[in-house]
C-alpha cells in the first residue's frame, strides 16, 4: 500500500511540474481568460446599469487599505466614537502590492487598489484552476474558473480588499505542498501571513503534508526550513507595527473598535438562527461550510481540511459578520463547489443561482446596501 501511495504521489507530482508547459497549461490559460472576462462583463454591467465609476468600488476597508497605501500604519486611532479603530487591523501584503501598482501605473489610490485586487482575481482564476487539476485532473478547466467567477462573493476581488492575494497565495502554496516543494511552500507561506492572521492555518497543512516525508533523513532540512519560513510574513509586521505605535500585537488589540469579542464559534452560530435574514444566511453557509470540511476529510484531503476547518472556526469565534467571505474565498471549500459542478443537473442550477448572487452583491455594495457587506 504505501509503495502504491508513493508512485501516486510521483505522479502527482510530475504531472503538476509538466503543467506549466504542456497542454493543460494552454487549457488553464483559455479557462482564466474565459472565467475573468465572465466575472468583468457582470462588473461592467452593474456599474453600467447603476452609473457609477470605478473609483466608488473603493469603500468600506478599501479605504482603510488605502490609508495604509498613502501614509503606513497609523500612530493612534483615528476613527469610530471612541476613536479607537486605526489601519493596524489590516496586514500589509495587499496594501504593498497596491502601492507597487500605484507607483507604476501612476494611479490614484482607489484605483490603484482596485486594480491590484483584479489583478489577484486573474492570478486566483488561473492558479485555482490549476489547484483543482492537481486534486481532480478529471474536471474541464473551465469548471474550475467558472466557480471562482460567478461565487457571488467574487465581488471582493473587484474593490480593492484583500480576498483575492490571499486566495493566489493560498492556492500556489498548497499546489507546492502537492509536488512536496516544502521549502518553496514555506517561502509562499510567509507572504500568506503577510496577508492575513488566517495565513497561519497554512502550517497546520504544511505539518500534515510533511509527515510522510520524516523518514527520509535529506527531507528533514528543507522541511523545517519551510515551516520557519511560513510565520516570517507575521514577524515582520509585528515588528513594523511595535515601531510605529510600540504594540506588535495592535493588529488583536485594535478589534475591539469593531466590537469583536472572542467566544465559542458555537454560541454565535446558535445566536446567528435568532439574528436577522442576514445572520441565519451567514450561519446556514456555515454549516454548510462544514459539511464541505467533513467531506474533504472522507476523501483523505486532510491538509485542506485543517486549513479550512480553522480558517472558519477561528473567525467565526469573533461573530457570524463576516463568514460569508471568509468561507467563499478558501480554495478549499471552492474545490468542493467544483465538484458538485461537475455533475451535470448540480451545475445547470448552480450557474445562474452564483450569477443571480454576484448581481445582487453588487447591488448590495453600490446602492449601498450595508446590511448584507
Amino acid at each position: 500500500m504505501r509503495s502504491i501511495a508513493t508512485l501516486a504521489n510521483v505522479r502527482s507530482g510530475a504531472a503538476l511540474r509538466s503543467m506549466v508547459g504542456g497542454l493543460a497549461f494552454r487549457k488553464a490559460l483559455i479557462a482564466t481568460a474565459i472565467g475573468f472576462a465572465v466575472n468583468q462583463t457582470v462588473d461592467f454591467g452593474a456599474l453600467t446599469y447603476l452609473d457609477k465609476r470605478y473609483w466608488q468600488l473603493c469603500v468600506y476597508d478599501c479605504g482603510w487599505y488605502a490609508s495604509i497605501v498613502d501614509e503606513w500604519y497609523q500612530l493612534e486611532g483615528v476613527a469610530h466614537e471612541k476613536m479607537d479603530a486605526a489601519n493596524w487591523a489590516f496586514f500589509p501584503f495587499f496594501p504593498l502590492s497596491s502601492a507597487i501598482v500605484k507607483f507604476v501605473g501612476r494611479l490614484p489610490t482607489p484605483l490603484a487598489l482596485i486594480g491590484t485586487s483584479r489583478l489577484f482575481l486573474l492570478l486566483s482564476i488561473f492558479t485555482f484552476v490549476l489547484f483543482v487539476k492537481a486534486f481532480r485532473p478529471d474536471i474541464p478547466e473551465h469548471r474550475s474558473a467558472l466557480v471562482l467567477a460567478l461565487n457571488p462573493l467574487s465581488i471582493y476581488g473587484n474593490v480593492g480588499y484583500s480576498e483575492s492575494s490571499f486566495f493566489f497565495l493560498s492556492c500556489v502554496g498548497f499546489i507546492l505542498l502537492q509536488q512536496r516543494s516544502f521549502v518553496a511552500a514555506g517561502f509562499v507561506g510567509a507572504f500568506l501571513t503577510a496577508s492575513r492572521l488566517q495565513g497561519l492555518f497554512f502550517a497546520a497543512s504544511y505539518l500534515w503534508r510533511s509527515l510522510s516525508s520524516l523518514n527520509q533523513w535529506s527531507r528533514v532540512p528543507p522541511i523545517l526550513l519551510g515551516l520557519m519560513l511560513i510565520p516570517l510574513g507575521l514577524a515582520c509586521f509585528m515588528v513594523a507595527l511595535y515601531f510605529v505605535n510600540g504594540d506588535a500585537l495592535a493588529f488583536v488589540h485594535v478589534q475591539r473598535a469593531w466590537n469583536r469579542s472572542i467566544a465559542s464559534p458555537f454560541d454565535h452560530l446558535q445566536q446567528a438562527y435568532y439574528g436577522s435574514a442576514r445572520d441565519r444566511a451567514a450561519a446556514v453557509l456555515t454549516v454548510c461550510a462544514f459539511c464541505a470540511i467533513g467531506y474533504l476529510v472522507v476523501r483523505g484531503r486532510i491538509e485542506l481540511a485543517l486549513f479550512s476547518l480553522l480558517s472558519t472556526v477561528v473567525p467565526l469565534s469573533a461573530g457570524i459578520w463576516s463568514m460569508p467571505r471568509f468561507i467563499m474565498w478558501q480554495a478549499p471549500i471552492l474545490l468542493v463547489l467544483v465538484e458538485l459542478a461537475n455533475i451535470r443537473l448540480v451545475r445547470h442550477v448552480l450557474y445562474p443561482l452564483m450569477l443571480a448572487g454576484l448581481i445582487f452583491y453588487y447591488y448590495a455594495w453600490l446602492l449601498p446596501w450595508d446590511e448584507m457587506i
